[in-house]
């Protein structure tokens, strides 16, 4: 079980909609502060460098439709695995698609917190 700090944290991410279950997205590693620091997120290897291939499955979009060539991100599935393991989920998640998964994982991560 993670320590009451890392709890409150993540209560707090929760209220900020910071937890979400969003299991395509990648973010910067400034979405998730004030509550999880980028030196966190660096000690758990959340922070990757993901690169866009070409094609439209495989490329990274702006907001604006613009590819992405390159970014440092944290990839929003992984890092709900993380807080989810962190905060004593042993729940086996049973969807199958990235998107199922994380809001499988969100719904965990408030059993857990409640």
């Amino acid at each position: 079980m993670a320590d009451s700090d890392f709890i409150a944290r993540v209560r707090e991410a929760r209220e900020a909609g910071i937890i979400i279950g969003d299991g395509h997205g990648l973010y910067s590693p400034e979405f998730y502060a004030p509550h999880f620091s980028e030196e966190e997120l660096k000690k758990a290897r959340l922070i990757e460098t993901h690169k866009s291939d070409g094609t439209h499955k495989g490329s990274i979009f702006a907001p604006d439709g613009s590819v992405i060539k390159e970014m440092k991100a944290v990839y929003n599935l992984n890092f709900l695995y993380w807080v989810a393991r962190k905060v004593g989920v042993t729940e086996y998640v049973r969807a199958n698609g990235r998107g199922s998964q994380a809001q499988e994982l969100v719904g965990y991560i408030a059993d857990a917190l409640a």
